[in-house]
C-alpha cells in the first residue's frame, strides 16, 4: 500500500539559447552557410526538494537541499557549444547541377535523465506491506477493522522492499551529429537527386539496474545477499556517457515539375 502527499510535485528547469548565423557567397559558384549555437539547462529542481538520490559510499539516501546537498542531483553544463555548417556549390556555369552539403550539432535535453525513481523514493511517498496471518488464506486488512495507522511522520528507512536512484553529479550533455551531401541536377524541369547522410550520438543515455547479481555469483537459493548493495532492492542507475548511436543512409529523389505549382 503505498502513502503518498496530496499534494504531488511541481519541478522545473530553465532553457537557455542563443545563436549567430550568417551566409556567406564566397563566389558566384559558392556559397557557405556558418552558423553556432549555444544551448544550456538549469538542472531539474522540485519547488519542496523532494528529489533524492542514492548515494553508494554512505548506503543512504541524500535529499536535494538537506545536510549540505545541493537542491539538484547533477551539476549544469554551460559549455554546450554546437557548430552548423553548410555550403552549395554550382559545378556547371548554368548552375542546373549543384552540389549541397551541410554538418551540425544538436544537443539532447539532460533534465528527463532523473527519471521516476528520484521523486518517489522519500519521506513523502511511502509504502507499506502487511502479511497475512494465516499465508495467505485471508487478506491481511479488513473494513471492520480499517487501515492500520500510516503516517507521513513515522521514521522513514530503506529496506528490500524499496527502489533506489543513483544518478552520477557531473556527466557530458548528450548530443547529435548530423551531415549530408547530395548532388541535384535540373533537368528541363526534372530534379534529379542523390545523396548520403549520416548521424552519430554520443553521451545517451543508459539506464541499469546497478544492483544486480553479479555474473559469477548466480545460482540457486538465496540471491539478496550476493548483491553489492544487499540493504536495498534494485538501484536504478542512469549511466553516461556510454549510449551511443550511428545511422548512415543513401537517398535518391526525383520530382517533377509541373504548371501552376503541381509537382510529383
Amino acid at each position: 500500500m503505498t502513502l503518498q502527499a496530496s499534494d504531488g510535485f511541481a519541478f522545473g528547469w530553465n532553457a537557455y539559447s542563443t545563436y549567430l548565423q550568417d551566409d556567406y557567397r564566397v563566389t558566384n559558384r559558392l556559397t557557405l552557410n556558418l552558423g553556432i549555437r549555444w544551448e544550456a539547462e538549469s538542472p531539474r529542481r522540485e519547488i519542496r526538494n523532494r528529489q533524492s538520490d542514492f548515494n553508494l559510499k554512505s548506503l543512504a539516501l541524500d535529499y536535494a537541499g538537506q545536510n549540505g546537498y545541493p537542491e539538484t542531483l547533477h551539476d549544469g553544463n554551460w559549455f554546450n557549444f554546437a557548430p552548423r555548417v553548410g555550403f552549395a556549390y554550382s559545378l556547371t556555369r548554368d548552375s542546373r547541377t549543384v552540389v549541397r552539403g551541410a554538418y551540425g550539432v544538436f544537443y539532447l535535453t539532460a533534465n528527463t535523465e532523473e527519471g521516476q525513481t528520484n521523486f518517489t523514493t522519500g519521506p513523502w511517498n511511502r509504502t507499506y506491506s502487511f502479511a497475512s496471518l494465516n499465508s495467505g488464506v485471508s487478506f491481511p486488512i479488513t473494513l471492520r477493522n480499517g487501515l492500520p495507522a500510516m503516517s507521513f511522520n513515522d521514521p522513514f528507512t530503506l529496506s528490500l522492499l524499496t527502489g533506489v536512484a543513483w544518478l552520477p553529479r557531473t556527466y557530458p550533455t548528450g548530443y547529435m551529429q548530423q551531415w549530408n551531401i547530395n548532388i541535384q541536377r535540373d533537368i528541363r524541369g526534372t530534379l534529379l537527386q542523390t545523396g548520403y547522410s549520416g548521424t552519430k550520438g554520443t553521451h545517451l543515455r543508459l539506464t541499469y539496474d546497478l544492483n544486480q547479481v553479479p555474473v559469477n555469483l548466480i545460482g540457486p537459493g538465496e540471491s539478496q545477499s550476493r548483491r553489492p548493495y544487499p540493504a536495498v532492492g534494485g538501484i536504478t542507475a542512469t549511466k553516461s556517457p556510454v549510449g551511443g548511436s550511428t545511422y548512415h543512409a543513401v537517398q535518391s529523389r526525383f520530382e517533377r515539375r509541373l504548371s501552376k505549382g503541381l509537382s510529383f
